[in-house]
């Protein structure tokens, strides 16, 4: 079965909820400028820990308030605060610069931002420690990952993706964490090496965990062969 919950892990998906919500006639849902601009954020985050470039940080921010007056219309707050915190870590000689553009935001983005500072500053707990998880967990994790490549924050969402389930029941937050893992997988050279590293120190029961809720292509890239073919896997 699919997981009920795909996880928003970058603001080009944060779009998702506003050109799926019916439109009114004369207005487009998504006018081609801020679909424009989603795609260039988007871009830039899902690649920056491949390419990590401080330079485009502050018309990141800009933009991304740009594309969502409104921050509740952004569902990807969770990965964006963790994303960004890790990279006013990365860069403490330019946070001061990014706060001042930070500070002509509308209020709801300070905040979200201040939050990430609070983040970077160790204020706020590290979400790949976290002991109680849940899907927006799931999702910080990711935004840390893209913003730096540290393999916590994928090894985190892999420890959810395998655990046991009770028997006949679907628990939505590991299955969740077994679909954005497979594909960061499908998507990542890295994350194909982290996932084989983890692995390698499973037990066979979290090995037969993930292949039953992954496909047979993950499961070779992974493990290097089928553990749980489709006809058996609990993901088809």
């Amino acid at each position: 079965m699919k997981t009920i919950l795909i996880p928003l892990i970058a603001a080009a998906t944060c779009m998702a909820d506003q050109t799926a919500a019916p439109a009114a006639p004369t207005t487009p849902a998504t006018p081609p400028a801020t679909a424009d601009l989603l795609q260039k954020t988007g871009d830039i985050m899902m690649h920056y820990f491949q390419s990590p470039d401080p330079g485009k940080i502050d018309g990141l921010i800009t933009d991304i308030a740009k594309a969502f007056p409104d921050a509740r219309r952004c569902n990807a707050i969770p990965s964006m605060v963790v994303f960004f915190g890790e990279i006013f870590k990365a860069n403490p000689g330019r946070t001061e610069e990014w706060m001042k553009t930070v500070s002509t935001l509308p209020e709801d983005w300070q905040q979200i931002f201040q939050t990430a500072m609070q983040y970077a500053q160790g204020k706020i707990p590290d979400v790949s420690m976290a002991q109680t998880v849940g899907p927006s967990t799931l999702d910080a994790c990711w935004g840390g990952y893209l913003a730096s490549g540290n393999k916590k924050y994928p090894e985190a969402v892999l420890r959810v993706a395998c655990r046991d389930e009770p028997e006949r029941t679907i628990d939505v937050t590991i299955r969740a964490a077994a679909w954005s893992a497979s594909s960061f997988i499908k998507q990542y050279d890295e994350m194909k090496q982290i996932a084989r590293e983890f692995f390698d120190n499973a037990t066979e029961q979290q090995k037969l965990n993930f292949a039953s809720r992954t496909n047979e292509n993950t499961q070779k890239i992974v493990f290097g062969t089928v553990l749980k073919p489709e006809t058996e896997s609990d993901d088809e």
